[in-house]
């Protein structure tokens, strides 16, 4: 039977779909596809949970909904990369079973019996290689049930979704996967909408080869998740210039949230090798007082000659002194952090470092923790100069908006700066333009919406978008190749 003859269902078939999902209004839901309102939200709903429950009828399996968003169909289990929060766009609580993007699936293969979607794919970045994760996962003779909006009939103006087409286009990308049955391809009645029904054969071949052979799995998770952050920092941005007066706080702070999970991201990969504990005093002085003049401005401890470096009698402490200054950095008791204090502005300031014993030396690197914080300090900074620029260019504040533009970009400066520092592939330069990319576009964006140029504004948030997505390739290209170097 076809997905397509549930719109067209009598009574008896809307009994049945209520049996396994009782909210389901049958009569709402059928009145709403007579008048043509509302039916994403109820009819398409309907044939999902229709193919769902024929699916673990004909194989007696489980299912997988990845993007799931605020329901998940009988016998799935349920994937969105949003947990327990309030999606940007919609609201609403999301708790689905696994949290995770649809484009890499935390899952063994082939474990699941059949997966369906509804209105998932077009929020994914690849099409193309989310399907081909999607028959990893999929049992051989699994099928995988799809509603997408049909871009002959949009924009459909959703921020997140990055991946709208037609069902033509939608059969091309299906040409270009191998190993796969096409059994449906075909708009849906309301036209808004198209519904694709594909088989895993069984001869199923290596569906992630395309990109298993550049990168690990592991770095395929970690580059969609980059791209996912990134470009969900983008999305909410636009949602801050596009809402009421009175949503606009809400906003900022899921954006700050955002700035905390794009540090939790990057962490692992923040920490830099300083110096060698055992060569100071002695070879590495120069390198530890250069890295302390430039990381925490103090000013007296150059020029070198003028200042001493000694360890105490128990080796565990390192004393700088001038005439009339000094600064000691202790190591804890277990020899795996080293700790200094300094006054800033009338404060005690205590930094950490990493001790690690290696090749018979202890070697000191900068915290990722103490990095991480001060990323997403930058990061949240950048987000208060961004909601400062849209509050200037409403109000047609030009002076406010230019200097507001001018911190923007030094602040953009100044995460490349940090950032370079820590990674040699990460270069300033690099990182610097593809920020000032990103700025120039959101500018561009905030002036067509306000002059309701709709044309300019899309595609000017289209190279946000784009923007955001390449900042995220160049952190990712970064941490692979040093990896890799090691």
């Amino acid at each position: 039977m076809s997905v397509l003859d549930i719109v067209d269902a009598d009574k008896t078939k809307w009994d049945y779909l209520k049996e396994y999902v009782p909210e389901l209004d049958y009569h709402k839901v059928h009145s709403d596809f007579r008048s043509s309102n509302n039916f994403v939200g109820h009819i398409q709903r309907a044939v999902v949970i229709y193919w769902s429950i024929k699916e673990h009828e004909r194989t007696g399996g489980i299912g997988l909904e990845p993007g799931c968003g605020q329901a998940i169909s009988p016998f799935c289990i349920g994937t969105d990369y949003y947990a327990g929060g309030s999606h940007p766009v919609y609201g609403g609580g999301y708790y689905p079973h696994v949290r995770s993007m649809g484009e890499v699936l935390p899952f063994k293969n082939e474990v699941f019996d059949f997966i369906v979607s509804h209105h998932s794919l077009e929020h994914m970045r690849d099409i193309e290689n989310t399907l081909r994760e999607w028959l990893r996962v999929l049992k051989a003779g699994g099928r995988i049930a799809i509603v997408m909006p049909d871009k002959n009939y949009g924009p459909f103006g959703d921020p997140s979704h990055v991946s709208e087409c037609t069902p033509q286009e939608f059969g091309n990308v299906l040409k270009r996967i191998e190993n796969i049955n096409i059994i449906e391809l075909d708009s849906l009645k309301n036209r808004f909408s198209f519904n694709a029904v594909i088989e895993k054969s069984s001869d199923k071949g290596d569906i992630m080869e395309n990109i298993m052979e550049k990168e690990s799995i592991e770095e395929v998770k970690l580059r969609e998740q980059m791209k996912t952050l990134w470009q969900d920092r983008a999305m909410w941005l636009r949602m801050m210039l596009i809402s009421g007066d009175g949503e606009v706080n809400n906003i900022y702070q899921r954006l700050h949230k955002n700035q905390e999970d794009i540090g939790d991201a990057l962490k692992p990969f923040l920490e830099k090798y300083l110096f060698c504990w055992d060569d100071i005093p002695g070879k590495d002085n120069g390198i530890f007082i250069q890295y302390l003049f430039r990381n925490y401005s103090i000013n007296w401890i150059l020029p070198m000659e003028n200042v001493t470096v000694e360890k105490d009698e128990t080796g565990n402490a390192i004393k700088i002194s001038s005439e009339n200054n000094v600064l000691v950095i202790r190591l804890n008791t277990d020899r795996t952090k080293a700790v200094f204090e300094l006054n800033i502005s009338g404060r005690n300031h205590e930094f950490k470092f990493n001790a690690k014993a290696e090749n018979g030396k202890l070697n000191i690197y900068q915290d990722n923790v103490e990095s991480r914080n001060v990323l997403v300090t930058m990061l949240k900074n950048s987000i208060t100069m961004s909601k400062n620029l849209i509050i200037s260019d409403k109000a047609n504040d030009i002076h406010s908006s230019l200097e507001t533009m001018g911190t923007l970009r030094d602040t953009a400066r100044s995460i490349a700066g940090f950032l370079s520092g820590l990674n040699p592939e990460w270069t300033h330069n690099n990182l610097e333009t593809v920020l000032d990319n990103q700025i120039s576009s959101f500018k561009d964006e905030i002036v067509a919406h306000l002059n309701k140029n709709n044309h300019a504004d899309t595609g000017a948030y289209n190279k946000t978008m784009e923007h955001a997505s390449n900042f995220a390739d160049v952190l990712l290209n970064g941490i692979v190749k040093v990896k890799q170097s090691s």
